[in-house]
């Protein structure tokens, strides 16, 4: 199984963050390890599942706005789509995990 996890790390407060994290994992895993939870599969397909093209829409703007604009038309591409509207809903988690690949970088 494997978790990405998506967070813009400000070190004034990474130990704030790291207590957030935590407690967002037991709260949805309580008493368990990651990989003998299976519930937490369910949860994380779930999640995806809900993806919707204005998520698409939200992290091509902010890629667009750190002046990714060639990236995020790369990746649309990939896709055959030239406009957000014409990308499949079946390449929504692909697409949405590139473009957070490419946020972080």
């Amino acid at each position: 199984m494997e978790i990405k996890i998506d967070i813009n790390l400000n070190l004034q407060n990474i130990n704030q963050i790291i207590d957030k994290l935590s407690g967002l994992i037991n709260k949805n895993i309580p008493n368990t390890s990651i990989e003998d939870k299976s519930d937490f599969k369910s949860l994380n397909n779930k999640s995806i599942e809900n993806l919707s093209i204005d998520d698409i829409r939200n992290k091509i703007s902010s890629l667009s706005q750190i002046g990714k604009v060639s990236k995020a038309k790369e990746i649309l591409s990939k896709y055959n789509a030239t406009k957000v509207s014409q990308i499949n809903n079946q390449d929504y988690e692909k697409i949405y995990n590139e473009l957070n690949y490419e946020l972080s970088n």
